[in-house]
């Protein structure tokens, strides 16, 4: 790890030797491994090692980056000395205010893991041969698709205000997917796993799911046209309430680009909707001590019975907002980290039962205009709702409307839920949604 502070401080010096008034360096050094299936078998095989670096320097406000692959302290040099230039070359910022100072860091466990470096491509085969032959068993016919693959890492970062961050992270991940076709009709789904450390990481079942589903989506016809309550199971609300949290990004704000602009402090779902972004779980996916800019996380009510409470700040965003900095930096952009849903008291089977007629979707993600915040959507993996129960899968079928017209409808979030490292996921539903069938 010293050789990758000394590489980082390296830059930095040069960056302000030449003639810059601040300046922070990123490095990293990582490795992984990767298998991919293809028609049930494994046809590419990786083993990567990366490294680089990155260094903003500031001038009168103006930024300048720069970037190497190559972790020597010449190249870090020349990395810092062509930043300073840049920001020397560009037009004054008068909203830069300057490099925030780092501060007190929490330590968090399980995010990192020596044995995943020492997982093998044999290794990652033998993690997805059981699912294979799960998806066999029930479907010989079916095409199976997916990969697994492990990483593992270093990252620093150094500013010129004194402020040096470490960490380490590792990741093991499997995911697999199984498309049933019988005579015309087809019926595909994925399933996957994910942990930080090996101990925690179990992908038994998920080819089993995937068969199951795919099997299920087997005779799926049109839906109607209607306007129709909906219930986003468990892999379908994570991506249903994501596209909220892309759009409180606070420069997309500044820049006019988000139909969220002006909306801190109002209503922007129902008051069923509650969201925290929590950086400090124990092995979560998102989880971290510091930003991307070194400032030390902190756990923040991003929804609160559905008012919107912060945007998303980095220092910058926030010195020329006048706010707090909220410490979503991601060096370069601004991102939560482990966003959870407030649970309510009943499950997804009785949010499904208490439907007359409506649609469940158990997989999807709402790509919504970031402009206007309308939204339009194919349910790829959905069932419509007869007297309280699943009665058929759907093909050729679609949602649309005003993205915050479906979360001010949303009048449930279930008990029950799916985990994964730093996700829980629960169902929600939302009582009215245009549904576009034929």
């Amino acid at each position: 790890m010293q050789h990758l502070i000394d590489i980082a401080q390296a830059a930095c010096e040069a960056a302000l030797k030449a003639g810059a008034d601040c300046a922070d360096v990123s490095v990293r050094e990582a490795a992984s491994r990767s298998v991919d299936l293809e028609i049930g078998e494994v046809k590419n095989s990786e083993v990567s090692i990366s490294s680089g670096l990155s260094v903003r320097a500031f001038s009168r406000g103006a930024c300048g980056w720069a970037s190497a692959s190559r972790l020597d302290l010449a190249d870090a040099r020349g990395a810092g000395e062509d930043a300073a230039a840049l920001a020397r070359a560009a037009d004054p910022d008068p909203d830069f205010i300057d490099l925030p100072t780092g501060g007190a860091e929490a330590e968090i466990a399980g995010l990192y893991d020596e044995a995943v470096s020492g997982i093998s491509l044999h290794d990652l085969v033998e993690f997805l041969a059981p699912e294979i032959d799960a998806i066999r068993a029930k479907a010989p016919e079916a095409i199976i698709s997916g990969g697994a693959d492990a990483g593992y890492g270093a990252y620093v970062y150094v500013s010129s205000k004194g402020h040096v961050v470490t960490n380490r992270g590792s990741n093991v991940s499997c995911g697999i997917a199984a498309a049933v076709r019988r005579g015309d009709d087809v019926g595909m789904y994925h399933d996957w796993e994910f942990a930080r450390t090996l101990d925690r990481f179990n992908p038994a079942g998920i080819g089993d799911a995937a068969v199951d589903e795919a099997l299920n989506l087997l005779g799926s016809r049109p839906g109607p046209s209607a306007e129709l309550p909906i219930v986003f199971g468990y892999d379908a609300s994570r991506g249903a309430l994501s596209s909220l949290i892309g759009a409180i990004d606070a420069e997309e704000i500044q820049r006019g680009r988000s139909f969220m602009a002006g909306m801190v402090g109002k209503g922007v779902a129902s008051e069923a909707i509650t969201l925290t972004d929590d950086p400090f779980i124990p092995g979560g996916a998102g989880s971290s001590a510091t930003d991307g800019e070194g400032v030390p996380h902190r756990k923040w009510v991003l929804v609160d019975r559905g008012i919107l409470t912060t945007y998303l700040h980095d220092s910058y965003t926030a010195g020329k907002d006048g706010v707090a900095n909220t410490a979503h930096s991601t060096r370069g952009g601004r991102s939560a980290t482990n966003v959870i849903p407030t649970l309510g008291s009943r499950t997804q089977a009785e949010l499904i039962a208490e439907i007359e007629e409506g649609i469940f979707v158990r997989s999807a993600h709402i790509a919504v205009n970031d402009a206007t915040g309308d939204f339009s959507q194919v349910i790829d993996f959905g069932y419509k709702i007869e007297r309280g129960e699943l009665a058929y899968p759907l093909k050729e079928t679609m949602i649309s409307g005003s993205y915050l017209d479906l979360l001010a409808a949303i009048d449930a979030v279930s008990s029950d839920y799916r985990e994964k490292p730093g996700m829980i996921m629960p169902a929600v539903r939302a009582s009215k949604v245009r549904v576009i069938g034929r």
